[in-house]
């Protein structure tokens, strides 16, 4: 068994294997500059491979060199990983927390008798203060799951919770089978198994390590083929998936909004205040967006809202108390003050399975109504939307009044 869980061997299997994911973490860091996270995480895994190697090669170094030097920049390395996991998440950092832990070992190691001489308070005290450390990168990982929810994060955690769990058993198992150091080399039963345990462990960290940064790359790619780019809202795409679905299975109520005139805005004032007009009015519609609500920009000045499960009544009076707004909220381009109104055109699919290209032919149908009856106007398709906030029906169509 001592032969199978060779302690030297183990940790240069360690080495290699913390050296691969650092060589992946740093690649990826060389491809992404700009992602402090990686860089941390990529020099505490070299930290920690460069560590093992002094470990693994400790009988032929001084003991200072081999458990004092080598066991310090292991702690560095776990603080590198702590940083990275707080700048991943926007969490402060501080370099305190992070390599306080290796200052205190260099100065138990180097400062208090026995722990250099004695193999089992130097496991008692290494023990101590890795599970530590480890436990405030696991406090920190969770912190980050309150915020963003990577599957990634419960790999890392149960890992991390396995490796310290395993770790905090080296105390007792000192105690009942305590070291022996012999050139070097740990001698008891269990010191080998459990290192081999700790090294699958530790690959499956650093693979989560790895796998977490590729998720949030992965989100945030998707994001932006979800977003219009210029007023943070769904774009056409994004929108229309969004609400197939959902109207399919239960219906709701589509509401087409276009800005009068704006080409005259971009004609007059240029594409920059056309740029804020879309912002400001983006805006505007998002303070009174609630849940379950979908919005998003579907062309140039046209933007598209669909609310689920609502009487089209009261989403024609929400959509009359937008148009309000828009039109009382000047907005200040320069030396020039642009004022805005907003067209409105209202559909609903009055059951559910009816196709959403049906019900926005239907809002598009309300829209254009409201534009050849002088814009700025809300306008109900009274075919599928009987009652509520409207005034009489002209064409198929009725005026939404307060």
């Amino acid at each position: 068994m001592s032969s199978l869980f060779n302690a030297p061997t183990l940790f240069l299997c360690l080495l290699a294997g913390w050296g691969l994911v650092a060589t992946l973490l740093t690649a990826s860091w060389l491809l992404e500059r700009r992602s402090q996270q990686l860089a941390y995480w990529s020099c505490g895994l070299w930290c920690i491979s460069f560590g093992c190697l002094l470990q693994a090669v400790r009988g032929l170094l001084p003991n200072g060199l081999g458990s004092g030097v080598g066991l310090s920049i292991v702690f560095i390395g776990v603080g590198f990983i702590w940083l990275g996991f707080r700048v991943f998440d926007g969490f402060p950092k501080s370099y305190i927390v992070a390599f306080g832990f290796s200052g205190a070992w260099t100065l138990f190691f180097f400062g208090v008798g026995g722990v250099s001489t004695e193999p089992n308070v130097r496991v008692a005290v290494y023990t101590v203060l890795l599970v530590s450390q480890v436990a405030l990168i696991i406090h920190s990982i969770w912190s980050g799951w309150k915020r963003e929810r990577l599957p990634a994060r419960l790999f890392i955690m149960a890992m991390l919770i396995c490796y310290d769990t395993i770790t905090f058993l080296r105390l007792p198992l000192s105690l009942l089978a305590p070291v022996n150091d012999v050139a070097g080399v740990y001698q008891t039963a269990w010191f080998g198994p459990l290192l081999f345990i700790l090294y699958v462990n530790g690959l499956g960290i650093g693979i989560g390590i790895f796998s977490l940064s590729y998720e949030r790359s992965l989100r945030q790619y998707k994001r932006v083929s979800e977003i219009d780019s210029l007023t943070g809202v769904f774009n056409r795409r994004a929108f229309n998936e969004l609400v197939e679905s959902r109207i399919v299975a239960k219906g709701g109520v589509v509401a087409l909004m276009d800005i009068d005139h704006f080409k005259r805005v971009n004609d007059s004032y240029g594409h920059a205040a056309g740029d804020l007009v879309l912002c400001r009015f983006t805006g505007i519609v998002t303070q009174y967006l609630t849940e379950g609500m979908i919005f998003g920009r579907t062309g140039g000045e046209e933007f598209t809202l669909f609310v689920p499960s609502e009487r089209c009544g009261d989403v024609a009076a929400l959509c009359e108390q937008l148009r309000r707004v828009v039109a009382d909220t000047p907005i200040v381009w320069r030396d020039a003050v642009i004022h805005l109104t907003v067209s409105i055109g209202i559909r609903e699919a009055s059951q559910a399975g009816e196709e959403l290209d049906a019900v926005l032919l239907g809002a598009d149908a309300a829209l254009y109504a409201a534009k050849d009856r002088g814009r700025n106007m809300v306008v109900v398709g009274v075919s599928q939307c009987i009652g509520g906030h409207h005034g009489s029906p002209i064409g198929g169509f009725a005026p939404v009044t307060a």
